[in-house]
């Protein structure tokens, strides 16, 4: 009973840190945060990196925290090198100007604004946000 009851608890906190975060899985809805005039952050990230996993819940914590930023993250696929390879999807086409990952587009009104690449902690990336929203 015990484990049911925290096992319930955990979802319902992990529910309520995804609320705040767009997932990105269409140009549709990208367009629509990217061009609106609500200041965005986009996180770019894949499944296999070990420095976006440990950034992840400071993302998610900063979106809880702040409200006048859209906070989105997309995710980045690997494409191999060798073989046929057909038309790249509308989400490849977002992520092509993508070297590395972990990666922030900080964007407003349809423009980037600034980028940054690589793992930061909670202080970095609190500051990185709290620049962009100066800007803005």
């Amino acid at each position: 009973m015990t484990i049911r009851i925290l096992l319930v608890s955990v979802l319902i906190t992990l529910s309520s840190i995804n609320a705040n975060v767009v997932n990105i899985t269409s140009k549709e809805i990208f367009d629509r945060h990217y061009m609106s005039d609500k200041p965005m952050v986009t996180m770019y990230t894949s499944k296999g990196c070990m420095p976006c996993k440990r950034m992840k819940p400071l993302f998610y914590a900063a979106a809880e925290a702040i409200t006048d930023i859209t906070f989105a993250i997309l995710e980045v696929k690997s494409r191999s090198t060798f073989g046929f390879h057909p038309e790249p999807t509308e989400l490849e086409v977002l992520t092509k100007a993508i070297r590395s990952v972990p990666t922030l587009i900080f964007s407003h009104k349809g423009k980037e604004v600034k980028r940054e690449h690589g793992l930061m902690n909670r202080e970095q990336l609190n500051t990185s946000i709290n620049t962009f929203r100066s800007t803005t």
